[in-house]
């Protein structure tokens, strides 16, 4: 029998990694500013459970700040980005490709950006 929870801890694991390399301040610091909020992100690394891209290390990419209990979906971008950076975190790559007005202009930017996508190495 397995245990449910294996991938859970493998993720802790991560995250108390992370943390443990953080003074206690900058712990306190980070409590804090999340308090109310999830972090999501993506675990990396492990030989058992690899995606598409091989990662050197065992690690948590986080793309998203959700407020708890919140009608919004999540922080902005640019406001999680900055949260990350601010404590070392890994961050998912992104790319700004603008502000859009036009339906039309927005589409074709989608397509050119999936060509550019489907076209690249998987790394």
């Amino acid at each position: 029998m397995s245990d449910r929870f294996h991938f859970a801890r493998l993720m802790a694991d991560a995250w108390f990694t992370k943390l443990e390399s953080m003074s206690e301040k900058t712990r306190e610091e980070l409590t804090h500013e999340v308090s109310g909020h999830t972090m999501v992100g993506e675990y990396i690394g492990s030989q058992d459970y690899q995606h598409l891209v091989k990662y050197s290390r065992v690690s948590i990419i986080f793309y998203a700040i959700v407020g708890n209990n919140s009608e919004h979906s999540c922080w902005p971008c640019s406001m999680a980005w900055g949260l990350f950076k601010k404590y070392g975190l890994d961050v998912v790559k992104i790319e700004d490709l603008g502000t859009f007005s036009n339906y039309d202009k927005l589409c074709d930017q989608m397509e050119t950006t999936f060509k550019q996508v489907a076209k690249s190495p998987i790394a």
